[in-house]
């Protein structure tokens, strides 16, 4: 009923003719795009049903696969499936002409394939005038960029993006224009989410568990903790703070943002056996207080690198301590 609601055409076939059609054109989509689910693409479109499936349907599938070869088409269609009955050369292909002319340095396929609608909204005219009024409110953000990392910014109202903006601002009223167009930079979704109900209070938690200043600090630099369960960054910062007593947290997450999915029962044993190869008198906190991106290295192999340090300078252990409380980025370089 829905379908003839949409359709009346399909009130003038009979309803036996009109079963086996919808049978046939089931099997037809299955062989051309596997996993589609063509029923529901047709109670969404009823127009799949009637038009002819070599000429219009097919054709249309087998150019997108040509143009994008690497998405997966099935899905890109079941989201969007009134692709398939829209004209090839009147007005898909000048579409994508036009996506192509706004996003020249991206990739289209995998905008296409996180944003399905791309393929049937105006791109002449509203994307294009979205775009200009993201680069009013964004001003030094590559915006080409921005958008094809997250193109659902595209849906989004520019009025609700100003806000949000806004509001990113006073959660950081220390940071300028600039920190916080680098953060949305960094992560686009922050133009996506509710800043009452998940920034703040996710930047709350945060300032308890290392202080307001420290706090602002690491979601400038990075923004996709707003990402995490702070529940367990609570547990790995604390393991983090415990064995590396003076450790400046947000120096050393911003060298190793790994750190905060690792579990927090290899902490203490990873920095034992750093501790352990060291020259005696070097302490690791210390060392990494210098090169925090020193943390990723495997004990083995930092005690490799220890006995060419030795064994190519001729210094001796207490001298290679020295050395080391002096400037540890020797350490850094790839053994061998």
């Amino acid at each position: 009923t829905s379908m003839a609601y949409r359709l009346p055409d399909l009130l003038r076939v009979e309803p036996i003719d009109l079963a086996h059609r919808v049978a046939e054109r089931q099997v037809q989509f299955e062989a051309l795009l596997p996993a589609c689910r063509p029923l529901r693409m047709m109670a969404k479109v009823p127009a799949l049903v009637l038009q002819d499936f070599d000429a219009q349907i097919k054709k249309v599938a087998e150019n997108l696969r040509r143009e994008f070869p690497k998405i997966n088409l099935a899905r890109v269609i079941y989201q969007n499936p009134i692709v398939l009955a829209r004209e090839w050369d009147a007005l898909l292909l000048p579409k994508i002409t036009a996506l192509r002319t706004l996003f020249p340095k991206q990739d289209l396929g995998k905008m296409i394939a996180r944003r399905p609608d791309l393929l049937s909204r105006d791109v002449e005219g509203k994307m294009k005038e979205k775009l200009e009024g993201l680069a009013t409110l964004l001003p030094s953000v590559n915006l080409q960029e921005l958008v094809a990392r997250q193109p659902d910014l595209l849906a989004c109202d520019l009025s609700l993006i100003s806000a949000r903006i806004t509001h990113l601002q006073s959660l950081f009223p220390s940071s300028a224009p600039g920190e916080i167009y680098t953060m949305i930079s960094r992560k686009p979704t922050l133009l996506l989410a509710n800043a009452d109900r998940i920034l703040a209070p996710k930047l709350e938690h945060l300032k308890r568990l290392v202080g307001s200043a420290a706090a602002q600090d690491l979601c400038k630099a990075m923004p996709t903790i707003f990402n995490r369960d702070l529940d367990k960054v609570e547990d790995r910062l604390g393991a983090l703070v415990a064995n590396l007593p003076g450790i400046d947290v947000v120096r050393f997450l911003k060298s190793n943002p790994a750190f905060l999915t690792e579990p927090v029962g290899d902490v203490s044993g990873h920095v034992a056996a750093l501790q352990a190869v060291l020259p005696p008198g070097v302490e690791l906190a210390k060392l990494l207080a210098q090169e925090p991106q020193l943390y990723t290295e495997e004990a083995a192999v930092l005690a490799l690198k220890l006995s060419e340090v030795r064994a190519t300078t001729g210094l001796g252990e207490e001298e290679v301590a020295v050395r080391l409380e002096r400037d540890g980025r020797f350490l850094i370089v790839p053994y061998g």
